[in-house]
């Protein structure tokens, strides 16, 4: 192989040879690293101070709940050593921001502002369920009535399409992969301002889901058209799985309930299509944006047999999520761009990166 005085090969056995491998990771990491300089986010109490701010004052007023609702929370060893290693990531994020390493800074806070409030929302859903508000599912199917709506021709005719059935089931659950997929896309790929406005998003509409839900609860669609998706062969059963612990809190009569196994009470509007929606927006402008949002459609038009939600509790999500976006924008929150790049091959440095001076 030829090679030069300084003892590197030359550029004509470079075009030969393939680059070693480490070539491309130092391409990789230089790229990163531009464009996390280049979205101008602080790192320190990611995603925003503002939203730790609120995380606090949500904090606080769970606590309060807490102590005047007749509901107790029950603790397992699971839950108190999640409380230790939260701390420890807060203490260790703080530790890292101080010593200039961006990146793991900014990971560390988001991961521990999104398990944090994801803890405390589950826990404000149970006790403004326990706000005893009357049940808006009459007014919810006669308002999908009138803009003819048919919840129960279309849950008839899904379970008698085994296929479509299962597409929707695996679609519903698709925010379980969905939720670090795109937390860890983010983060990876340099797009710090997307996932700020992501975490952001999802934060803030996930408080007007929880409050809304307990001024307007519902118990569902199942519940009110007296269906039970065990008499449907090809509706899973957990389509009503919520039920029991909804039904009691708002009786008033859960008195305690494990925080590991909660569920989510929220019928209106539906938090899963404000998902869908987070989801697509994240994505936007990538080559993921098709992919994911065909998937978000499909989360979106599941709803109503898997989550059994009225159609009017997906106009609400909408209206929700619409409303949250037009906040951050009006704050100065969100992403402006349109097309992120997120997923789009990076321009690489060049020579002066991959090959050394000559």
């Amino acid at each position: 192989m030829p090679v030069k005085g300084n003892g590197q090969p030359s550029l004509s056995a470079r075009k030969a040879f393939p680059l070693p491998r480490a070539g491309w990771l130092k391409a990789l990491r230089q790229w990163h690293a531009a464009r996390m300089e280049a979205s101008q986010v602080s790192a320190w109490l990611f995603p925003a101070p503002w939203a730790w701010g609120l995380l606090a004052v949500m904090m606080a007023l769970t606590l309060l709940f807490l102590t005047f609702s007749p509901m107790r929370v029950k603790l397992g060893g699971n839950e108190m050593y999640l409380a230790i290693a939260l701390v420890l990531l807060l203490v260790l994020a703080a530790y890292t921001a101080y010593r200039g390493v961006r990146t793991l800074a900014l990971f560390q806070f988001a991961l521990a502002h999104a398990a944090i409030s994801g803890v405390t929302i589950q826990l404000l859903n149970y006790l403004s369920t326990g706000w005893g508000f009357p049940y808006r599912d009459a007014e919810l199917a006669r308002l999908q009535e009138l803009v003819g709506l048919d919840w129960k021709g279309y849950v008839f005719w899904v379970n008698e399409h085994p296929l479509v059935a299962r597409i929707l089931e695996l679609a519903y659950m698709s925010h379980e992969w969905l939720i670090p997929f795109t937390f860890i896309g983010l983060v990876a790929l340099g797009m710090a301002t997307r996932l700020r406005e992501f975490l952001l998003l999802s934060f803030i509409t996930a408080l007007a889901c929880v409050f809304i839900s307990g001024l307007l609860p519902a118990q569902g669609a199942y519940t009110h058209y007296g269906l039970s998706p065990a008499s449907l062969r090809n509706i899973p059963d957990a389509a009503t799985i919520y039920l029991h612990d909804l039904q009691h809190v708002h009786a008033g009569t859960l008195k305690q309930f494990e925080l590991a196994h909660a569920k989510g009470l929220a019928t209106f509007p539906s938090f899963h299509t404000v998902m869908a929606l987070l989801f697509a927006w994240a994505w936007r402008g990538t080559w993921l944006q098709w992919p994911v949002w065909i998937l978000a459609a499909l989360i979106i038009i599941s709803t109503p047999v898997i989550g059994s939600h009225f159609f009017m509790d997906i106009v609400g999500g909408v209206a929700v999520f619409w409303l949250c976006l037009k906040l951050l924008d009006a704050v100065g929150e969100s992403d402006p761009s349109a097309r992120g790049g997120l997923l789009r091959l990076p321009r690489w440095p060049g020579r002066r990166v991959l090959e050394p001076a000559e």
